[in-house]
């Protein structure tokens, strides 16, 4: 597995000194290798040679630590998904093999926004899985355009909304929320691979939405 980019540049609203780039830096490094949990302040302290109390002038705490690390992620993988979506009439398949590429490289961050997220949430009171970090939200945009045009363009079969003859054609809002829950559901399904060390699996995923039969090859509608 390729090792997550890590983006040196700002974006809006982060923190924008050089000691806040360096433990941003170093912070990125940390979460990548050891997750969210194993990373504490301290060791991100030391790896970018300044005080424990400077990590806390610039960043609460490390959960908003991670979301700065991870918008610059977000931004990464944002450029990166750009060509699977600006080819015009390129296949599913071939867009989700692009995808695939991508998302095996952020697995990682998925991992360390869902663990932020729970923590987070079991402070507040709140379902861990209603929170959505930058890296999920870019991946989980993405995705679900893919499976969107694919549906449309009769390449992709999503969850119920298997092909019906008697049944009329559903609404356009029905069919993007339907691509939504099926972005959602292959992300958690590709961290559970990721979770038990086989993210070389990942194509499962995809066998289980293309579609089968002639309306494969079938023109956009």
């Amino acid at each position: 597995m390729a090792a997550p980019t890590v983006n040196p540049g700002h974006r809006r609203g982060a923190v924008r000194t050089p000691v806040a780039a360096r433990i941003r830096e170093a912070a990125a490094e940390l979460f990548a290798r050891q997750g969210f949990r194993g990373t504490g302040l301290r060791q991100v302290a030391a790896a970018a040679g300044v005080a424990v109390g400077t990590v806390y002038a610039h960043y609460r705490d490390k959960a908003a630590l991670l979301r700065s690390v991870a918008e610059e992620q977000a931004a990464v993988i944002g450029r990166r998904l750009a060509p699977v979506h600006l080819t015009p009439g390129r296949p599913a398949a071939e867009r989700w093999a692009a995808f695939r590429d991508v998302l095996r490289d952020a697995l990682p961050w998925l991992a360390c926004e869902a663990e932020a997220g729970a923590a987070v949430a079991r402070g507040a009171g709140q379902r861990g899985e209603d929170r959505q970090g930058p890296v999920t939200a870019a991946l989980h945009q993405g995705l679900a355009r893919l499976l969107l045009e694919g549906a449309r363009r009769g390449e992709v079969e999503l969850p119920h909304l298997r092909p019906d003859a008697g049944r009329p054609a559903l609404p356009a809002a029905a069919v993007e929320a339907a691509a939504g829950d099926a972005a959602a559901a292959v992300l958690a399904a590709a961290l559970g691979l990721w979770e038990r060390g086989r993210a070389d699996d990942l194509d499962w995923l995809w066998w289980g939405l293309a579609a089968r039969g002639p309306r494969q090859h079938e023109g956009t509608r």
